[in-house]
């Protein structure tokens, strides 16, 4: 049960995220992104999602 809630909030996250960065909203995106990030630490599709809209200081800041 716990992968299923925690793949929902990936997925829900990834959404937001994407439609914020759409929206140039990009402060938004990423605190939500970071928040999230400690919750879900190893997340391929937020790290490709970060890389991808040019995103900065999520990945670093977990290494």
């Amino acid at each position: 049960m716990r992968r299923v809630i925690l793949n929902k909030l990936e997925s829900e996250v990834l959404h937001f995220a994407k439609s914020c960065f759409e929206h140039g909203n990009r402060a938004d995106a990423k605190r939500v992104v970071e928040r999230v990030t400690k919750i879900i630490s190893n997340s391929e599709e937020i790290e490709k999602m970060v890389r991808e809209y040019g995103g900065n200081g999520v990945s670093e800041k977990r290494k």
